[in-house]
């Protein structure tokens, strides 16, 4: 994780190196420290990293929702997972399992964790039109 910061201050994010840090088995733990830690780092890699290697996204989306769900935290810090979700679900812009799993992270965050801040996110974010409709009308139904 600290490799992954490095990159980032020093502006010498490099793809490869990404890859292999998320490629690995623990590739979900990993994401979900990066956003505890440093969620700005955690954006600006995975906006590296979703333009190359989409096809990744999934799985590790996946296995951090499967890891936040495990852990305890402090009710602000689920709002960086919501945010995030948010900021990727705008950057992927077409329907795809890995933008189901941030809306389902979404709504993890704003209603089963209780997070108002996240619940009107998603509702400001309704007609957004860099969100997938499918995405957009499953917010309509809940």
């Amino acid at each position: 994780m600290e490799e992954l910061i490095q990159m980032v201050e020093q502006k010498s994010i490099v793809s490869e190196k990404i890859y292999n840090i998320f490629t690995r088995k623990n590739a979900g733990i990993i994401l979900t420290d990066l956003i505890l830690v440093n969620y700005s780092a955690a954006l600006e890699i995975f906006e590296v990293f979703s333009m190359q290697y989409e096809h990744e996204l999934e799985k590790i989306f996946n296995d951090m929702f499967d890891n936040l769900r495990e852990r305890k935290l402090s009710f602000p810090s689920y709002d960086n997972f919501g945010r995030f979700s948010m900021k990727m679900l705008q950057e992927l812009g077409s329907y795809s399992e890995a933008t189901v799993i941030l809306s389902d992270i979404l709504e993890y965050v704003g209603l089963g964790v209780n997070r108002y801040s996240i619940q009107r996110l998603i509702s400001e974010n309704r007609n957004n039109k860099s969100i997938p409709s499918v995405i957009r009308n499953r917010w309509d139904s809940n």
